[in-house]
């Protein structure tokens, strides 16, 4: 395949708890809405689920302890995140949330209707924020698919595709580094929980650093995902804002989260590729 006449898809999946084989059907839609062109788009998976298991709410780590309780420091946060980011979430599926007594079970309870995955990302949230090694590790796996399509295709231009958690993984690996790789000209997201991570108690990831400003960033969401929001100024710099565009996912695919099986978002990937390969 030749690098100029080509371009690299690195999918990001969203929740851990994810086959290997993942994105099958999402390629076999996406190359379909392509046709004659999809010979030009080389996909490549960005596979992190090993890294973040899915075991329960509260799972032991071996992080070293402090005070006289033997609570792990990364138990503790992870226990503090797990509480919030359940809580954000029952209170956009419109539960009366209570500090005192709303705890992450009452939070499944309260959105697992329109949320099938709500313990694996609520999980894979706690996980990320209080465990530095899996937060690491699962960045890495980004910045490996990234660093390999610079180096491999070095005149390829690169769509980054990423859903859910997924997406957070990636505004960390391109904020950190992103002036690393040169080639990255679009950033999807999809069904983005980033505007709870920036919220009051997480406050995650509003520091600008290495962002490239010339990147194209297209937030797709659904306005009845209780996880995926519009984003536009959310973030505290200029550039890149993203572009908001509303997909209608209850009606098209699974459930509202669910991006990856609406026609709707499919030629939304697939104009994006036409559209960097022209």
């Amino acid at each position: 395949m030749s690098a100029k006449s080509s371009c690299i898809v690195i999918l990001v999946h969203g929740v851990g708890n994810q086959n290997k084989d993942w994105s099958q059907g999402f390629r076999q839609a996406l190359k379909a809405e392509l046709g004659s062109a999809a010979a030009r788009a080389k996909l490549v998976d960005a596979y992190w689920a090993p890294l973040s298991k899915v075991k329960d709410v509260l799972h032991p780590t071996l992080a070293a302890t402090f005070g006289t309780t033997g609570i792990a420091m990364e138990d503790e946060a992870y226990r503090r995140a797990v509480l919030e980011f359940s809580r954000m979430l029952a209170a956009e599926a419109g539960a009366p949330v209570d500090a005192h007594s709303f705890g992450p079970g009452d939070a499944f309870e309260w959105v697992k209707g329109k949320l099938g995955v709500v313990q694996e990302l609520v999980v894979d949230v706690g996980n990320y924020v209080a465990r530095n090694g899996v937060r690491t590790a699962v960045q890495n796996v980004v910045h490996a698919r990234l660093g390999e399509a610079d180096a491999k295709n070095p005149d390829a231009p690169v769509i980054l595709v990423s859903h859910s958690q997924g997406t957070v993984i990636c505004y960390d690996a391109l904020r950190q580094a992103g002036a690393n790789y040169a080639n990255l000209r679009t950033w999807i997201t999809m069904g983005s929980p980033l505007r709870k991570y920036f919220a009051f108690p997480l406050q995650w990831g509003r520091q600008k650093l290495g962002m490239p400003a010339n990147v194209r960033w297209l937030n797709l969401y659904d306005k009845q995902d209780p996880v995926g929001k519009d984003l536009r100024d959310a973030v505290a710099w200029p550039k890149p804002q993203p572009e908001d565009r509303v997909v209608d996912n209850k009606k098209n695919a699974k459930d509202a989260h669910d991006h990856w099986h609406n026609p709707q978002v499919v030629k939304a990937v697939a104009d994006e590729i036409r559209s960097v390969l022209a």
